[in-house]
């Protein structure tokens, strides 16, 4: 009996290609910042966080319901697109534990790669976003229809949901 060799990039997606995706968005994020010179993006304020996450709800919806039969969308909310956004999440975390988060005024790799101010770099920016797209598309996922045994996982994952979106745009 031989076993089936799936590869890389074939339907249907899994870990490998999740972590592909997610560490994909981090490498951008560092390029871009590279490019820019590490000058790239301030924290959003006050109303334009209102304003951000209101337009980012309402594409989250739109693209669910407009896309839902489609292999990205379902993809993007199975386990291992979560799991990988996750990790390069947590990646970036621990990275921001160990390099200290006070602004330089020096053109040295650290400033330049936005390492000593993690939270509004674009690396930071990006894999937050993909989390936060997975996670609102997983709700909207499990919200349709809706049942009674799903409550405990909506409203965990809406809290989870909330509390990242809250600390990314506050």
């Amino acid at each position: 009996m031989s076993k089936r060799v799936r590869f890389l990039w074939q339907s249907p997606w899994g870990y490998p290609e999740s972590l592909l995706i997610a560490f994909g968005f981090i490498f951008i994020g560092f390029a871009l910042e590279l490019a820019l010179g590490g000058n790239s993006f301030q924290a959003i304020v006050f109303p334009l966080n209102i304003i951000a996450g209101a337009v980012f709800i309402v594409a989250a919806i739109l693209v669910y319901f407009l896309i839902r039969k489609g292999k990205g969308i379902k993809f993007l909310t199975s386990v291992p697109a979560s799991i990988g956004a996750i990790a390069a999440l947590s990646f970036l975390v621990v990275v921001m534990g160990l390099t200290s988060q006070v602004p330089m005024e020096g053109r040295d790799w650290v400033s330049r790669l936005g390492l000593n101010r993690m939270t509004s770099s674009l690396p930071f920016l990006l894999i937050n976003t993909y989390l936060l797209f997975v996670l609102a598309l997983v709700i909207i996922h499990k919200m349709i229809p809706l049942k009674w045994k799903n409550w405990g996982f909506i409203c965990s994952h809406l809290g989870l949901w909330i509390t990242v979106f809250a600390a990314g745009l506050g």
